[in-house]
């Protein structure tokens, strides 16, 4: 058996696991050397000001000066769930506050899959793309956007053609999925799909 599909995700995961360390280390060595100054911007230009280690934390968009339009919450500032820009015209599901009281605008087009994604594979053809969902807190907590997402443990088929990518299958399981994720390709064109919980599974 060919293990090109496991040396593709581990690329894949490899990469994505480069891309963090080397973050971490940036900002380690910024640390060590007394920098605090990771400049995104430039001085005067239309950005405003750099993220710096010290105020990252301040940037994005608070809901600060925002007014909740529930009836009887009016004046409030403006509650974590999607749906909070619809009096503007915004009425994108993904486009909502957070828990921590940013508001979140996801750039391009945004696609629901399971609960606490952690692990993302292409067959090798690159038509679709599995999605590994491990939420083992809230197995019975069900989406508001779309009822055949909940939580516990989970796979989503994404057709990778379409705009925005469609979930074409949802698999649910009581097996523990977690980031262990590769995908075959079988003679007949059908495809094959391992998900690991790790140790236990």
């Amino acid at each position: 058996m060919s293990n090109a599909p496991a040396r593709t995700s581990h690329v894949v995961l490899g990469s994505l696991l480069g891309i963090f360390f080397a973050g971490n280390l940036l900002a380690k060595d910024l640390h060590h050397h007394h920098d605090t100054s990771l400049r995104l911007t430039e001085p005067g230009d239309q950005f405003g000001p750099s993220i710096q280690i010290a105020n990252w934390g301040a940037f994005g968009s608070p809901v600060t000066g925002t007014t909740e339009p529930t009836p009887g919450y009016e004046g409030a500032e403006l509650f974590a769930g999607p749906h909070k820009f619809k009096d503007s015209g915004d009425d994108d599901y993904f486009h909502g506050v957070l828990p921590n009281g940013r508001i979140a605008r996801p750039a391009g087009l945004s696609t629901q899959v399971g609960m606490n994604p952690l692990g993302i594979v292409l067959t090798p053809d690159g038509k679709f793309a599995i999605v590994s969902n491990d939420d083992e807190r809230k197995g019975d907590l069900v989406s508001l956007q779309n009822k055949s997402n909940h939580g516990g443990y989970s796979l989503s088929v994404l057709d990778t053609s379409t705009t925005p990518m469609t979930v074409v299958s949802q698999i649910n399981s009581t097996k523990k999925l977690f980031i262990g994720l590769a995908a075959a390709m079988n003679p007949d064109g059908t495809y094959t799909v391992y998900a690991s919980g790790g140790r236990g599974q």
